[in-house]
């Protein structure tokens, strides 16, 4: 991930990558509910 190389060790730093992690992991739910209801 370009965010980890660019900027220094920091707790913000971790925060940030969490956050992006979180949000990757909502995306995908999205996607998997809306492939499920296609299904039905």
């Amino acid at each position: 991930m370009a965010l980890n190389e660019w900027l220094p060790g920091s707790r913000e730093k971790e925060l940030a990558l969490t956050l992006c992690e979180q949000s990757t992991f909502w995306a995908n739910a999205t996607v998997a509910r809306r492939i499920k209801e296609a299904d039905n």
